[in-house]
């Protein structure tokens, strides 16, 4: 078997091994480059890096959400809460004194999002009927 074929099997068994490999990759790729001290091959290794990362994080979330669906599937009962909350608040001000005219503004946004499941049990595995 290949290191290829490894991987892929890996990554089909094991929801966070993308991201394991990414980070391995990533770290030896960057020491080599860091020892030659190349800085565009630095950057062009960050550049990879990061796009890798969000590829692995993509694979993740959608290893997640399969998980999730096949235990709703074989849950008795199933539980989903979901909360969101959008908050935002700002201000602007200024400021004078004899030399100077200050002018200033900020502002600041939360959003939260957040699922919770509770399963029940166990269904029994379908018989085809016969």
């Amino acid at each position: 078997m290949t290191d290829e074929q490894k991987d892929a099997l890996m990554q089909a068994v094991v929801p966070y091994y993308g991201i394991y490999r990414a980070l391995t990759r990533a770290s030896d790729a960057s020491e080599s480059a860091a020892n030659n001290d190349d800085l565009q091959e630095l950057e062009r290794l960050e550049r990879r890096q990061e796009i890798e990362m969000r590829m692995a994080e993509r694979q993740a979330k959608v290893a997640q959400e399969l998980a999730i669906a096949d235990r709703i599937r074989t849950a008795e009962q199933v539980e989903i809460e979901e909360f969101y909350d959008v908050t935002g608040e700002g201000s602007v001000g200024a400021t004078v004194d004899e030399s100077a005219l200050s002018l200033g503004a900020k502002g600041k946004g939360q959003k939260v999002a957040r699922r919770v499941y509770r399963f029940t049990g166990v269904r029994p595995p379908a018989t085809p009927d016969a």
